[in-house]
């Protein structure tokens, strides 16, 4: 079987249908994670090979690929132990390397202050063995764009529960923040929004996204005040992000509407 056959059908009643409910012959799903975990081993397989050839370009893609194939919630483990603690660290103390690939992969992590911070502070460690310097210059433009029109000083807000306020990833956005503080939290998680400040020459400050429309600023900063956040305005705080959202969404739809009708009538 090929490694990039299709899951099997699922075989359902209309009761389980009705359910939401899915099940899969034993057999096939087995055959299914064989293949997938085959193919998966490949993929390493040819991150390993990359790095023993020294091709910057080969491993980045690579990396970014293997990588890729996990759980947004286990990307951050396996990009520092699988990519960054391997090959004898090289690829982790290689700026060209390190960066590229931390901020290639890092919009699709999820989770990065959990572990008790474990992950998120060998993290920490490795981008601080870089300094004075930081992913800036490995910035897409998109992002690029972002971080040159930031003040020099720059205010920052994190949304997430109280005990993870201490998370790297920030937001010049107040209303991102408050989405983040919504979302997967309740009332029982102690949901807050932290202000912070930092100056754009800090070394703590490590680099800036715009890849998602989050605003957001990976960094260290100086909590100045947490607040605690009500109920209703985490509610309004996530229909102003789907409003946001949705919007983006009709503008895409339009441009790409417009540039289809161009092209049709040249």
């Amino acid at each position: 079987m090929k490694a990039t056959a299709t899951k099997p059908t699922p075989i359902i009643s209309e009761a389980e249908e009705a359910l939401g409910i899915s099940v899969v012959p034993h057999d096939e799903w087995v055959k299914w994670r064989k293949a997938w975990g085959a193919f998966k081993a490949r993929v390493w397989k040819q991150l390993r090979q990359a790095e023993r050839s020294g091709d910057k370009q080969a491993i980045i893609g690579a990396a970014t690929t293997a990588v890729g194939l996990y759980d947004n919630g286990a990307r951050l483990p396996m990009t520092i132990r699988e990519v960054f603690w391997k090959n004898g660290m090289r690829t982790a103390e290689n700026p060209d390397l390190f960066w590229p690939i931390l901020i290639d992969l890092w919009d699709g992590y999820d989770w990065t202050a959990a572990h008790g911070l474990f992950w998120q502070n060998c993290l920490v460690n490795l981008m601080d063995a870089h300094k004075p310097c930081s992913g800036h210059a490995y910035l897409t433009d998109a992002s690029g764009g972002f971080y040159a029109d930031l003040p020099d000083v720059v205010t920052v807000y994190r949304g997430c529960a109280r005990q993870h306020v201490n998370g790297i990833a920030w937001t010049t956005d107040i209303a991102t923040a408050g989405f983040f503080a919504a979302r997967g939290n309740t009332a029982a998680d102690d949901a807050v929004i932290a202000t912070g400040t930092i100056l754009k020459s800090d070394p703590k400050f490590y680099f800036a996204s715009q890849e998602r429309d989050e605003f957001e600023i990976v960094c260290r900063p100086e909590i100045v005040k947490i607040e605690p956040q009500k109920p209703e305005m985490l509610e309004a705080y996530m229909e102003a992000r789907q409003k946001m959202v949705k919007n983006q969404w009709h503008a895409m739809v339009a441009e790409a509407e417009a540039a289809k009708n161009e092209e049709a009538a040249s």
